[in-house]
């Protein structure tokens, strides 16, 4: 509680504290129309002080949950991280799996161009041992 004088059996806070305070915090207006104005600042009565150090609880209370989320949050970004890592590196191996596949293919393709005749020659012999497994089946 930087900024407050102990006077008994409350404490002063100077009008400039105050009003930052409010500025950073408005719902802190409330807590000081009950406090008594007295030259350039004001005396917290017990109930004002009360008051000032709830709300002051209250904030750290929602800063651990705060911190507490951003925790958690910061661990499921990380997880998120990784899984989206592990999928480019599964993507880029299809991709390579893939141009692998199309190198195949191309040389494939390839084969077959540099000798257009194989397939005919293929055909050709297929059809005379057809023709002469008929022959010996006649026989």
């Amino acid at each position: 509680m930087q900024g407050l004088i102990q006077v008994e059996p409350g404490y002063f806070l100077p009008e400039n504290v105050v009003q930052k305070m409010i500025e950073l915090y408005p719902e802190l207006e409330q807590i000081f129309e009950g406090a008594m104005r007295i030259g350039p600042g004001f005396y917290m009565n017990e109930e004002a002080t009360i008051n000032l150090a709830n709300f002051i609880k209250d904030l750290e209370d929602e800063n651990v949950r705060l911190e507490l989320l951003a925790e958690k949050l910061n661990s499921a970004l990380e997880k998120e991280r990784e899984v989206t890592q592990l999928t480019i590196e599964e993507k880029d191996r299809v991709i390579s799996l893939q141009s692998e596949q199309l190198k195949d293919y191309k040389e494939l393709l390839n084969y077959h161009s540099k000798d257009p005749d194989l397939l005919e020659k293929a055909g050709q012999a297929a059809s005379i041992i057809t023709l002469l497994l008929l022959i010996a089946n006649m026989i």
